[in-house]
């Protein structure tokens, strides 16, 4: 009896944990064999140095995953909630990731060239160092987001709100 009542709750503890916590393994899966995974929940999973080029993930849910230097160049990323993930370094050149929400994520040192980030929420976002040359920022949210270093060469950042933000000219609130 003691070794059942054990068992069971073993299996309630890793159900909850599952749904509440991490990610889901076939989503993971589907990922892996098909590379798309639109509507997926893989928060906190662990894809650093992962293989997602042209990989369909909209709507994914990539919130405390860790991405760090993969490559993702032209991945639809639309709608995706990568909310303080980790892409520092990534290679999203060409990515469509217009109305994602990367509130702080770590785009430190990341390759977001040409990539369509319009009206995205990226407050607080560390975009350290990164490359967004003629990335379309249109319309971003980028309050108190880290620019220093970044370059934003042929960016559009028409519409893009600047408040309390750090950026290759200075701090800038005009948008506060």
């Amino acid at each position: 009896m003691k070794s059942l009542m054990f068992a069971v709750f073993g299996a309630v503890t890793t159900c909850f944990y599952s749904i509440s916590y991490g990610f889901n393994d076939l989503d993971l899966n589907r990922l892996i064999e098909f590379n798309m995974c639109e509507k997926c929940d893989l928060s906190g999973a662990n894809l650093n140095k992962a293989k997602l080029r042209k990989a369909k993930l909209k709507l994914i849910d990539l919130s405390d995953a860790y991405i760090r230097e993969s490559d993702m160049r032209e991945a639809n990323l639309s709608k995706a909630d990568m909310t303080a993930a980790d892409l520092s370094g990534a290679d999203m050149r060409g990515a469509t990731l217009n109305m994602a929400s990367l509130n702080g994520a770590n785009l430190t040192g990341a390759n977001l060239s040409s990539a369509n980030l319009e009206s995205s929420d990226m407050t607080g976002a560390k975009l350290f160092g990164a490359k967004l040359i003629g990335a379309n920022l249109k319309s971003a949210d980028l309050t108190l987001a880290d620019l220093t270093l970044a370059d934003l060469t042929n960016t559009e950042l028409t519409g893009a709100i600047f408040c309390k933000t750090k950026t290759p000219w200075g701090k800038d609130s005009t948008g506060c």
